[in-house]
């Protein structure tokens, strides 16, 4: 039951964080790289999107951490 909510929360991390690459044409790294929020003059959106996207992939990190562990066990 664990490994099956980490699986559902991993798939809804990988969907928004799909998401956000087709929304603004560039990975998560190219983002930063480009500086897109000083682009588009700090647009509180942008940012907010920004802030969201790095939580979609530290959740993605967590949740593939944590199915290893108990995959592991």
């Amino acid at each position: 039951m664990l490994r099956r909510n980490y699986m559902q929360r991993l798939i809804q991390y990988q969907t928004t964080a799909e998401a956000m690459c087709q929304k603004y044409g560039v990975n998560y790294e190219e983002f930063v790289g480009r500086n897109v929020i000083a682009e588009k003059n700090f647009a509180w959106k942008i940012e907010s999107d920004s802030q969201d996207w790095e939580m979609t992939l530290d959740g993605i990190r967590t949740m593939q951490r944590k199915l290893s562990e108990i995959e592991g066990q």
